[in-house]
């Protein structure tokens, strides 16, 4: 069985392929519950309203928060990322004077707009040099606006289970709870909680918890200071980058 928590944004090809072969497809599904002691021997899976479960047995566990553009480079510049709720992603919204951005980071994937955008933006880039580039700058403009934008993003999922166990860092042990301290204690920001808690700190450099952890955050904050604290917001918990 393959189980997919997302409910759309499948690849239809893939899909298809695993029909052919007489391998189920559940999607909007996920794994609820982990089994065993040492090492996992199971796995419950489930959909994500938690009406539905099935118990599978497994040696091996992985799990995906899915894709992040690697933005690192541009918050260190000074960009502020916003969540943006059509492709699911953090990208970036204001950039700072002289700092362009294209491609994947602004959520693009189709090959010809990739193309187009880092071309755009080399003509922003060589227009604030001193070259008058306005009509190539607008034609560029033009043939991106006629490209294929960036693609929607799926829904966010959570286990429907209550567990002190609810992991958003796993190099570290990092779980919902140890979230919740944190911000008990004050530190209201993604930044101080994964300063607080080690979250992204770890060997994969936050490449899980960067989606993770920053989405925990709001849903507890909110309550805690209530007009204070925006559902929108604009820095994640970013990994460790050199300039």
């Amino acid at each position: 069985m393959v189980a997919d928590a997302r409910a759309e944004g499948h690849d239809p090809a893939l899909v298809d392929a695993l029909n052919e072969r007489g391998i189920p497809f559940k999607r909007n599904w996920l794994a609820g519950r982990a089994l065993g002691g040492k090492q996992v021997r199971g796995v419950v899976m489930m959909d994500a309203t938690g009406t539905q479960q099935t118990q599978l047995p497994c040696d091996v566990l992985i799990a995906s928060a899915g894709l992040t553009p690697l933005t690192g480079p541009l918050t260190l510049a000074g960009a502020r990322l916003d969540d943006d709720a059509h492709t699911g992603f953090f990208l970036p919204r204001d950039l700072p004077p002289g700092i362009f951005a294209a491609g994947s980071v602004l959520g693009h994937s189709d090959p010809r707009s990739l193309e187009a955008s880092g071309h755009l933006a080399g003509l922003r880039a060589a227009a604030t040099c001193g070259k008058g580039l306005d009509d190539e700058i607008a034609a560029a403009e033009s043939r991106m606006a006629a490209l294929p934008g960036p693609p929607a993003g799926n829904t966010r999922v959570c286990a429907p289970v209550a567990s002190k166990k609810m992991f958003i860092c796993f190099d570290e042990d990092a779980t919902v709870k140890n979230v919740d301290q944190a911000m008990a204690k004050g530190f209201d920001q993604p930044e101080l909680i994964k300063r607080f808690t080690a979250t992204g700190t770890g060997p994969g450099q936050g490449g899980f918890p960067v989606t993770t952890c920053p989405w925990s955050w709001p849903p507890r904050a909110i309550p805690l200071w209530p007009g204070r604290v925006p559902r929108r917001f604009g820095r994640p918990c970013r990994p460790c980058w050199k300039p």
